[in-house]
């Protein structure tokens, strides 16, 4: 039997779009983001998100 579960993911070079509109749940998660070795850019709701996404192309989306 194959196991299609997949493997852990390098976070070398992937970007993450955070948007979060509480302070401290915003620091928490940058930080545990950037010491897992994620690149960060962060929004604080979802208006400012939609105009960042005309400048990057982030691999993932983390909102609440």
């Amino acid at each position: 039997m194959q196991n299609d579960t997949p493997g852990p993911i390098d976070p070398k070079g992937k970007r993450i779009l955070l948007i979060e509109d509480e302070p401290i749940a915003r620091l928490q998660l940058l930080q545990r983001l950037r010491e897992s070795g994620f690149d960060v850019d962060v929004a604080a709701n979802g208006q400012v998100a939609l105009e960042g996404l005309r400048s990057i192309c982030p691999d993932a989306i983390f909102m609440d």
